[in-house]
């Protein structure tokens, strides 16, 4: 496989990352809703349900992120590779 090979491989899962952690924040952002809801209705489960969903998703989020970060920096070294 050759170095511009290797880098527009890289550059598609990049995107995929990037997708997820788009979705990942639309989630995060859901759950905003769903918390004020429980609140407003004084549900306590169902607010600290969501508080945990929220953690869990905060914590992909930022794995994706470090993801994405990553493998941009491999698709640069991929392209000057070849260079």
């Amino acid at each position: 496989m050759s170095s511009d090979e290797v880098a527009h491989r890289l550059a598609e899962i990049g995107q995929r990352f990037e997708t997820a952690r788009s979705a990942a924040s639309q989630a995060v952002e859901s759950l905003e809703d769903a918390r004020t809801s429980a609140e407003q209705a004084d549900a306590d489960t169902l607010a600290q349900l969501v508080d945990s969903a929220e953690e869990s998703l905060t914590t992909g989020r930022e794995t994706l992120a470090s993801a994405v970060s990553d493998t941009e920096s491999e698709q640069s070294e991929a392209t000057n590779w070849g260079s």
